[in-house]
């Protein structure tokens, strides 16, 4: 008996599972209220926005699982939300929609623990622990496609699509400044904790960080270019030459100069050739959900059994 409670785990080794959540992003916009950082304290609760998932895990080992999902979220991100002065001043404010298939490797640190409920024959059910906390890791490919907020004076409020536009030159020929590919990959890597129910449903929670390889989730990275060429050289149809010149520079106002630390001037912020964004680091995105998890039979075949 021992030996057949010990293999429980491979009559149920396909799960499907389906959830909602939260995005957040660490990227060039908006972020802590002092220049330089980039990190969690960056993270702004306010621009959260809805996420959602599905897909599917199969168990290979007890402690060993793979795990496949599709996941749909909004990005939120605007210079608004700090008090850090050249950020704020820049006054970028974006939405980008995302799509993400994901493929990871999940590692169970705390199992469940089965068996026969009170030593009873025929009346299994869960004895112990009904918690399970995973870590994870592998890697997503995700397509993203950054809007802007026409916030002018008079403006309409509402979004527009930025690549073609190419608000930091992309179309104006320039070897270093091509258009950017609105596909990229992650390595995303977190926690999953599960509440087991019965044999069969389980509820779950989990944090993830993507760490991408693309700056460009905000169209922001590297620096201004004079938004009168911008205007010119628009490709987006939807966009009219004013709107893509203020795309290109939305700032509150161009006299504006960041202070160094002894109070001094210390760059332009807006003028062309000055810093937009920072391109010496990836955008990371967050994502996190709630899931209903649903177990199914493993047929002798080896396949998930409908029944």
């Amino acid at each position: 008996m021992g030996q057949s409670q010990t293999n429980r785990w491979k009559r149920m080794r396909y799960e499907f599972f389906g959830g909602i959540g939260a995005s957040g992003f660490l990227g060039d916009l908006g972020g802590a209220d002092q220049i330089g950082t980039h990190s969690l304290k960056d993270f702004e609760f306010s621009m959260t926005r809805p996420a959602f998932t599905f897909g599917g895990r199969y168990q290979i080992m007890k402690r060993l699982a793979v795990q496949s999902a599709l996941s749909y979220a909004w990005i939120r991100a605007d210079d608004r939300k700090t008090k850090e002065v050249w950020r704020q001043n820049r006054n970028i404010q974006i939405l980008t929609p995302l799509a993400e298939w994901q493929a990871r490797l999940e590692y169970t640190i705390l199992t469940e623990k089965q068996g026969h409920r009170y030593n009873i024959r025929n009346v299994r059910g869960l004895i112990g622990n009904h918690v399970i906390i995973d870590v994870f890791g592998g890697g997503a490919l995700f397509f993203f496609y950054p809007m802007g907020r026409d916030s002018r004076p008079g403006g309409t409020g509402k979004y527009y699509g930025l690549h073609s536009v190419g608000t930091e030159g992309q179309n104006l020929g320039i070897a270093t400044r091509k258009p950017y590919s609105l596909f990229s990959f992650s390595i995303p890597m977190g926690l999953q904790f599960k509440y087991v129910i019965n044999r069969k449903w389980s509820v779950s929670w989990e944090i993830g960080i993507r760490q991408t390889f693309t700056d460009y989730i905000d169209d922001v990275s590297k620096t201004y270019v004079d938004p009168a060429l911008v205007a010119m050289y628009n490709k987006n149809k939807n966009v009219s030459p004013a709107l893509a010149a203020y795309f290109a520079d939305p700032s509150l106002n161009k006299d504006v100069r960041q202070q160094d630390a002894n109070g001094g001037p210390n760059r332009n912020t807006t003028l062309a050739g000055e810093q937009r964004g920072n391109n010496r680091d990836y955008d990371i995105y967050l994502l996190s959900f709630f899931t209903l998890n649903y177990k199914v039979r493993t047929g002798r075949n080896g396949l998930p059994v409908f029944r």
